[in-house]
């Protein structure tokens, strides 16, 4: 119950074929109150233990620097298990819950199970990273691809309570099944202090439709993306961003539900809206946007462009019926100096925005969705154009269903312009809609880049929109149109 210290680590080995700890409490071995860190291994399994808490598991009693530190090895080390007893808590360390470094020789690390910065009961915040001198102070860090939960009965990690990020990655790994920043039922907020899930490089797979994580009630960004490798895919799908685990109540992450400062990250996905099987992701209650994409083009690098925003529920409940607490706090999707994006998808229109990559966006505090590009560039580059917005269902957000400029309705203008967000892009003018036998007859113009193709979408709606400028919330279907010389 109090510290006796080692004046070096609990226990240190570089051997395979370790076992420490087993899946019964007469098994588990409490490593705790170490002057440096808990375990640190190579290969083998760690299993069942308490590890910088007390032997009740109710408080800290920790080691000095990381519960488990994973080094240089060739094997591929077990922190935790799917089996009933398996998992570890670890909680209460001065430096990171978990840290995997990049000098390991092989293998591929798997995290499963676990109760990462809280209690034995996981309901209460026994945080790692309580040392203000630790060099990372966060549930999991590693520097190595790695396996972090799973798909399977447990699986899944409680990662919540610590002093730095729920899981901060530095090359990329599958992350799929957790709750990182609730409780172990999924239902009340342990926020980790910094983001839910930082990748700061490679490819991630984050949740799966089925296993998406529970990422809430954090103290920063629920996720966030960064990257410039143009082939390094990044997935987020199935998620529960700034919701309890049934999507049915708020638990907003402090900042934004999703921060993407790469290209190619993949956000939901061509699947129905509706069903446990869903690519997309339910993003709401959150204290900024939904989700924010910002890019960088100058001659030196670029970054942050050919994101896809795919079957995502933004600002409502998982059923899609009503607002999740206030939406999300501002836009629900901000796109700013970030090229060739896709939010929604043109085959969305044969069966509606509810299905096949359409995205339902509503009840958020600000625009459904923003694309500005602010001046940040060099004169000889083109920023925040070609992005493309189609096939969703936007309605009842506070300003405007799309804006171009972040600055209100931008009157239509004569001829073309080269520059600005979506090359501000002039909005058609209805001059009739008329019901005709069974049809409905719609009439109106286009004026933009001459000569040029342009799809038209036409949407119903319950109510119109005060500001005199529509959102879209209902898809009747589309026209194809062409701009004389």
């Amino acid at each position: 119950m109090v510290a006796a210290p080692n004046g070096g680590d609990g226990i240190a080995a570089g051997v395979s074929g370790l076992m420490i700890g087993g899946t019964t409490a007469a098994a588990r071995n409490v490593i705790s109150g170490n002057g440096l860190s808990g375990v640190v291994i190579d290969a083998g399994q760690v299993t069942g233990n308490y590890i910088g808490a007390n032997a009740a598991g109710t408080a800290a009693v920790g080691n000095g620097y990381y519960g488990i530190e994973v080094g240089g090895g060739g094997g591929e080390p077990k922190i935790g298990g799917t089996a009933a007893g398996a998992g570890n808590l670890i909680s209460g360390n001065g430096a990171s819950g978990i840290f995997v470094s990049m000098q390991r020789g092989g293998g591929s690390p798997s995290i499963q199970g676990n109760l990462i910065g809280i209690n034995a009961f996981g309901t209460a915040a026994v945080g790692n990273g309580a040392s203000t001198f630790a060099p990372h102070r966060d549930g999991i860090t590693a520097s190595v691809s790695l396996l972090i939960g799973g798909a399977q009965p447990g699986a899944r990690n409680i990662i919540s309570g610590n002093h730095g990020a729920g899981v901060s990655l530095d090359t990329g790994g599958s992350i799929v099944g957790n709750y990182i920043g609730t409780d172990i039922s999924g239902n009340f907020p342990l926020g980790n202090a910094g983001e839910g899930v930082l990748s700061l490089a490679g490819p991630l797979v984050l949740g799966a439709p089925g296993a998406g994580n529970v990422i809430s009630a954090n103290g920063q960004d629920g996720v966030l993306v960064f990257g410039t490798d143009p082939l390094g895919l990044r997935d987020i799908g199935g998620e529960r961003i700034g919701t309890n685990a049934a999507g049915s109540a708020p638990l907003g992450n402090a900042a934004n539900g999703i921060e993407v400062h790469s290209s190619n990250t993949r956000i939901g996905g061509i699947t129905p809206l509706t069903g446990t099987n869903r690519a997309g992701n339910v993003i709401s209650a959150n204290g900024g946007d939904g989700i924010l994409i910002i890019g960088s083009q100058t001659p030196s690098q670029q970054f942050g462009n050919n994101n896809m925003v795919q079957g995502n529920l933004i600002g409502t409940d998982a059923a899609g019926d009503s607002a999740l607490g206030f939406g999300n706090g501002h836009d629900g999707i901000t796109i700013i100096n970030s090229s060739n994006n896709t939010v929604g998808n043109k085959a969305a229109g044969t069966q509606g925005a509810e299905a096949l990559g359409g995205n339902l966006i509503a009840f958020n505090r600000h625009n459904g969705v923003t694309v500005n590009a602010p001046g940040l560039l060099q004169p000889q580059m083109l920023s925040g154009v070609g992005n493309l917005i189609a096939g969703n269902s936007i309605h009842d957000n506070a300003a405007l269903g799309i804006d171009l400029g972040d600055d209100g309705p931008t009157p239509n203008h004569v001829g073309q312009i080269t520059t600005g967000p979506n090359r501000f892009q002039n909005f058609p003018l209805l001059t009739s809609a008329a019901v005709t036998g069974t049809q409905t007859v719609v009439q109106g113009t286009v004026n933009s880049t001459a000569p040029g193709s342009f799809r038209v979408e036409l949407f119903a709606n319950d109510i119109a929109d005060p500001s005199g400028y529509g959102q879209g919330q209902r898809y009747l279907g589309f026209t194809t149109t062409m701009s004389n010389g």
